[in-house]
């Protein structure tokens, strides 16, 4: 059950991103920072053999959501050319995401 700071979280986090206050931080020199995005599954519910917990696993419609929304806004790179971008201190326009 999702208690009432979990959807108040949601809540102030839709607000920030629709209502376009997060690309205007962006834009305006806000943080840049890296993510590093860790899957543990994708699986179509219908037809996994497996049990597996909700929130451990994206169906495949949402992995293709999360990766075009990530193409948009981020520079997608491996794991190697996050750590040769940082040792060498590289200016970039977009924050990177392994």
């Amino acid at each position: 059950m999702v208690t009432w700071k979990i959807g108040l979280r949601w809540l102030l986090a839709g607000a920030f991103f629709y209502s376009g206050m997060l690309r205007l931080y962006r834009l305006l020199g806000g943080t840049k920072y890296s993510i590093i995005l860790n899957y543990h599954r994708i699986l179509d519910p219908a037809i996994r053999s497996e049990v597996v917990p909700p929130g451990m696993y994206v169906r495949p419609q949402t992995f293709e959501k999360h990766v075009r929304y990530l193409k948009r806004h981020y520079q997608v790179i491996t794991m190697r050319q996050l750590i040769a971008n940082l040792e060498q201190q590289r200016a970039t326009k977009r924050p990177f995401c392994v």
